[in-house]
């Protein structure tokens, strides 16, 4: 959803419309919000304009726009900027909001929704533990899970609910995507949220929302534990920001 926030009168414009800063914005933040990259690892203006093959003015752009929404840490002195950690009671929050949107959406509008808004539930295929799901399964989960969110919201026709649950979105993507790689719990929410779009599709509303509740407690409670499990990972892996902006542009190139 394309970002609809002004700049404040005399400050520049860093929305993803097209220009080059927003889609430079647009590849630093999608990599940052995965969390891949070791907290507080220096973000260097010069070398990443360099892998991203641009001038360092719309990259010091987009930096600085990330810095105002709190996504990198900007020094005192206003020169450096670091990748933030993520915080667990920031990140509890967002869950909880997001919820609270969703439910009120669902309430008020959730008997508008059929099974063609809701779109196809990907294919299950059986669970088994010697033959993980493939990355392919784990992102088709990610998208259609993201997909339902946002056409429950787009019910509601409140553009303020919905930034918040793309908020939302945006932020936990990289949890919802290490708890889909976890053993059996692409068949776990899969049976879970397949309950749920049954239960939407025939007017059961309450019903539909408890089983969306309990889902999402579930997902906080896991949330300590996956996320000490992504930052672990990050610090073994030792990435640069760089270097997995280079890896994107050649996997794009392969596909």
């Amino acid at each position: 959803m394309q970002d609809e926030r002004r700049a404040a009168p005399g400050e520049p414009d860093f929305r993803p419309d097209g220009s080059k800063a927003g889609a430079i914005y647009m590849r630093i933040k999608s990599v940052l919000l995965m969390h891949r990259i070791p907290p507080s690892t220096f973000l260097n203006i010069r070398t990443l304009a360099g892998v991203l093959k641009v001038s360092p003015t719309p990259v010091r752009e987009a930096l600085i726009r990330l810095a105002n929404e709190d996504i990198v840490l900007q020094a005192p002195s206003g020169r450096g900027f670091f990748s933030r950690p993520p915080r667990l009671d920031e990140l509890a929050g967002e869950y909880e909001a997001a919820m609270i949107a969703v439910t009120h959406a669902l309430s008020k509008h959730g008997g508008k929704l059929t099974i063609a808004d809701l779109g196809p539930v990907p294919t299950r295929r059986p669970p088994s533990r010697s033959a993980p799901f493939a990355a392919k399964d784990i992102a088709a989960w990610i998208a259609w899970r993201e997909q339902l969110y946002r056409r429950i919201m787009r019910s509601s026709e409140n553009a303020v609910l919905q930034r918040l649950v793309e908020r939302f979105i945006e932020v936990t993507r990289f949890l919802t995507a290490h708890g889909l790689a976890q053993p059996d719990r692409l068949p776990e929410i899969t049976d879970i949220l397949s309950r749920f779009v049954g239960a939407l599709a025939s007017g059961a509303i309450a019903e539909a929302t408890s089983i969306l509740e309990q889902h999402n407690s579930v997902e906080i409670a896991l949330i300590p534990e996956y996320l000490h499990s992504v930052l672990r990972q990050a610090a073994i892996d030792d990435l640069t920001l760089e270097g997995v902006l280079a890896a994107g542009e050649h996997d794009d190139g392969q596909t």
